[in-house]
């Protein structure tokens, strides 16, 4: 009898020790799954990137500067614009690949205003952006993507910052002169000898998209490709920015 007395007292002791065990296994999936889970959940996010990280480009012109915000990993350069007369800076920002650049000048440049209407060259693709860019110059701004007709073929494509008015109030199947000054931020002004105010283009362009010396693409599709990827969204958002100090 006091045999089975024991067995059955080491019987009674490794089932509360199997129970002991199941029910701290159970706490501890418990706390894994609920408890520690919550505190992981109320924990903020760290979202951010490079693409977050903002740099500040200048250009200078006489005694103004001129300044956009840019991604840190894209790439901004100073260049000086001389050519007979003509005379200024730009600012050129490019994407790491290449693909997409912004071209902000600030010159004595005089705008021409010479445009073939007789030629039956049409606009083939057109949208204005909302955003009004209303500190780089005297005139509020839209962004203008346009591509038109090319002569024997093919098209072209302008895309820039463009005061409100005739170019920010077209549409498709019209002259493409009803395009021409896209990009064309201001025309240069002069008291005498005295430029009050510079000529000044702002534009979003697609260096590899053109190979050199070529003017024109024989299809559509490429640059409207490129206006879809978040690069030229960035490039949007840079020359929005573009702002006389």
């Amino acid at each position: 009898m006091k045999k089975e007395s024991q067995k059955g007292s080491a019987h009674a002791i490794i089932i509360a020790v199997l129970f002991v065990a199941l029910m701290a296994t159970l706490g501890v999936v418990f706390y894994q799954n609920f408890i520690a889970k919550k505190d992981t959940d109320t924990k903020p996010q760290d979202t951010s990137s490079n693409t977050d990280v903002l740099q500040t480009a200048q250009v200078a012109y006489a005694s103004s500067i001129y300044e956009l915000d840019h991604p840190n990993e894209w790439t901004a350069t100073s260049e000086k614009v001389k050519s007979g007369s003509l005379d200024g800076n730009k600012l050129v920002v490019v994407n790491k690949d290449g693909t997409v650049r912004v071209t902000v000048e600030i010159s004595n440049r005089t705008r021409t205003d010479a445009c073939n209407t007789a030629d039956e060259l049409k606009l083939s693709y057109y949208d204005v952006h909302e955003t009004a860019v209303k500190n780089l110059a005297p005139s509020t701004l839209f962004l203008v993507e346009s591509i038109s007709d090319a002569t024997d073929g093919g098209y072209t494509y302008k895309i820039g910052l463009t005061p409100d008015g005739g170019d920010t109030h077209t549409s498709i199947g019209t002259s493409h002169c009803t395009v021409q000054h896209v990009g064309e931020v201001s025309n240069v002004i002069k008291s005498g000898a005295k430029i009050t105010q510079p000529a000044i283009t702002a534009t979003i362009d697609f260096p590899l998209l053109l190979a050199v010396n070529e003017t024109k693409v024989k299809s559509m599709q490429p640059v409207k490709d490129l206006i879809a990827t978040g690069d030229y969204k960035a490039a949007v958002a840079i020359i929005e920015s573009a702002r006389k100090k």
